[in-house]
């Protein structure tokens, strides 16, 4: 599932800050959930980390019809604006 994002995004050198899934049962019913992270980023690792978070909160009790997955509140970020810390310990 995330190929497809993976490929839109690196093509777009966009970072983002939100990241969504949907759920449709097969009775038609949908579910939308969506978590904001504190700073923006471009690591896809990290959507697929959230998405299945959001997923494991969601009621699993019908069949699901569809998954998708998707980010939002977008940035092209210049090297000020996105930058990496590591923290010692």
């Amino acid at each position: 599932m995330v190929e497809p994002l993976q490929k839109r995004l690196g093509s777009t050198n966009l970072a983002f800050k939100t990241i969504s899934i949907k759920v449709r049962y097969n009775d038609f019913d949908t579910l939308t959930r969506s978590h904001t992270l504190l700073d923006y980023t471009t690591n896809l690792q990290t959507v697929v980390e959230t998405s299945k978070r959001l997923l494991n909160d969601v009621e699993n009790n019908k069949p699901i019809r569809l998954l998708g997955m998707g980010v939002s509140n977008l940035l092209r970020p210049t090297n000020e604006q996105l930058v990496q810390l590591t923290i010692g310990f």
